[in-house]
């Protein structure tokens, strides 16, 4: 099917065809030829110019089963669907009978439906165009059959009822690592793995249904025994007497295909895990787990820069191990990947010469492969990631070094995000550590006023409870302070005027102090000395209070 859709739309209801078109032009590219009149629909017969038809059923100048019996008379292999409010089941039942692919009733939630229909349908004619150009093709000469099949660039095999292969285009064959010649005589059940459901009732499925079409996702075998990943579709042949008489297998490897969506499922759940993780290790528990599911390498390690102890720490797993001795020593190689800044790939041959040179300290003797991958941002290299294979594991591959160094630089946000996000975690639980032990009244607003923090002194201080003050305008608070209503607003506006023009005064970066009398809830009045200055707090502009209770100075 070509990738713009011609589509012949047959109603006279103008809102209906503009519904019609906009729920059509969400899945599909669209060509629409608007039929309202009998004048039109003659003209687009004759054009013949669609690939499916959509029409409704009560028209002002005919009705949709004329027009169903007409396309179905000059293009049999034209698809109709009826979209209509105003039919019936016995006429849904009787359209069936004539040809019609589909009946949908015209009301709102079934729109959606309509455009499904369309996509099953263009699915359906694609399958079966692609039936019958392979049967076609397996049925002329080997010299047409190599020009016409080969082209294709997909498997193509023809089976005999017993899902022997008959004949094989070298498409196919390459899949499985063999030629054409070697494929003849080979069983279906020898060539893939089906699910086992598939698997069981293959055979029997074919034998009961005359025009089943089976399709599903397999691992091929290769003849040197590895595998891949096959979309297999599989029709059944008949002879001119309209005998079964086997079936026309139709192959694409989509290994790659597979592989790239996993790899881009993996790197979003990576991203995902940068956010919900808690901890940096749980960060690095949750990667190793994603890279599990796209590369087969058993061990991999995370060695990230921690400058609280200027050295590089080890992640591993869901424990963070420091070195021990008795564990072999990768330390040269980590280093040589840091003073590179690039990948360092090595397999047997190479380990071996190291091995037994000074450049390392100590490399096990059936250690068959090592991978280091930097980990670096704007100001360089902060960690490797080391991923290596002992024999009779397999060597890590080529493939596998190109999706890990694919996926090195969206991994090294991920943990530098999360390397930023502890560290500033940590900085706020000492800052909220000092404000909740500190002697002095704290009270912290963002720039819109308001208050998010207000320590345990300030509270004791003014007696007001944290809890009547975290999360309010820092004016209400005051007016309260004040002894006024702050429901009033022509006393919320005072104080929230004085709020913004001091605001306004710490934009040179120079504390605001000064001296107010405040009224505690028991109703005593007391006099406090209150600095105010800007502040960096959780990544924002905010401002900070500090409070002091000067009432006994003053007095003296």
């Amino acid at each position: 099917m070509p990738d713009l859709l011609k589509i012949l739309l047959v109603d006279d209801n103008p809102d209906d065809r503009l519904l019609i078109i906009r729920e059509l032009r969400k899945l599909f590219l669209v060509d629409v030829d608007e039929v309202f009149d009998s004048k039109g629909f003659d003209r687009a017969f004759k054009q013949a110019d669609f690939d499916l038809v959509i029409t409704d059923y009560q028209l002002r100048w005919t009705t949709g089963i004329e027009i169903l019996i007409r396309i179905k008379t000059g293009f049999p292999l034209k698809p109709v669907i009826m979209f209509t409010g105003t039919g019936s089941e016995e006429i849904a039942v009787m359209a069936m009978k004539i040809g019609l692919d589909d009946y949908i009733l015209k009301t709102p939630q079934h729109y959606i439906r309509l455009a499904l229909s369309v996509k099953s349908i263009i699915k359906r004619m694609q399958d079966e165009y692609l039936r019958k150009h392979a049967e076609s093709a397996l049925h002329k000469s080997e010299e047409d059959y190599r020009a016409l099949v080969e082209k294709l660039g997909i498997g193509i095999s023809r089976y005999n009822k017993n899902f022997e292969v008959l004949l094989s285009n070298e498409a196919h064959a390459r899949m499985f690592g063999t030629d054409t010649a070697s494929m003849a005589g080979l069983k279906l059940p020898d060539l893939y793995r089906f699910p086992e459901s598939a698997e069981n009732s293959l055979a029997s499925e074919f034998a009961r249904i005359k025009d089943f079409q089976f399709e599903s996702f397999a691992r091929g075998i290769r003849s040197d025994k590895s595998v891949f990943d096959a979309h297999v579709r599989i029709f059944p042949s008949y002879n001119n007497q309209g005998e079964l008489s086997g079936f026309v297998e139709i192959a694409e490897d989509v290994t790659l295909k597979l592989r790239n969506e996993k790899v881009q499922q993996a790197l979003n759940n990576i991203s995902t895990a940068g956010f919900v993780a808690d901890t940096l290790v749980q960060l690095v528990d949750s990667i190793i787990y994603e890279l599990r599911s796209i590369v087969d390498i058993p061990e991999m390690r995370f060695h990230i820069f921690n400058e609280a102890t200027n050295s590089f720490c080890i992640y591993y797993d869901q424990q963070h191990h420091e070195t021990s001795a008795d564990i072999w020593n990768s330390g040269e190689l980590i280093l040589k990947t840091i003073s590179t800044g690039n990948s360092l790939y090595l397999v047997e041959d190479n380990i071996g010469k190291l091995s037994f040179s000074d450049k390392v300290v100590k490399l096990p003797v059936n250690l068959n492969s090592w991978l280091g991958m930097p980990l670096s941002n704007h100001a360089g290299i902060y960690g490797v990631m080391e991923f290596y294979t002992f024999a009779p594991f397999r060597e890590i591959s080529a493939e596998d070094v190109d999706i890990l160094r694919f996926i090195s630089n969206q991994i090294a946000l991920v943990i530098d995000y999360k390397r930023s996000a502890v560290s500033l975690a940590e900085s706020e639980t000492r800052f909220r550590s000092l404000v909740e032990q500190s002697a002095d009244g704290i009270a912290i607003t963002d720039s819109y006023g308001t208050i998010l923090e207000f320590n345990k002194s300030l509270a004791e201080i003014l007696k007001l409870p944290a809890n009547k003050a975290i999360g309010r305008k820092f004016w209400d608070v005051y007016c309260v302070l004040k002894g006024l209503n702050p429901d009033i607003e022509e006393n919320a506006e005072i104080f929230r005027q004085s709020f913004f023009n001091i605001l306004n005064r710490l934009s040179n970066d120079k504390p605001y102090i000064d001296e107010e009398r405040l009224f505690a809830e028991s109703g005593e009045e007391r006099i406090f000395q209150i600095s105010v200055f800007l502040m960096n707090y959780k990544v924002n502009i905010n401002i900070g209070f500090f409070v002091r209770d000067i009432t006994n100075l003053n007095q003296n």
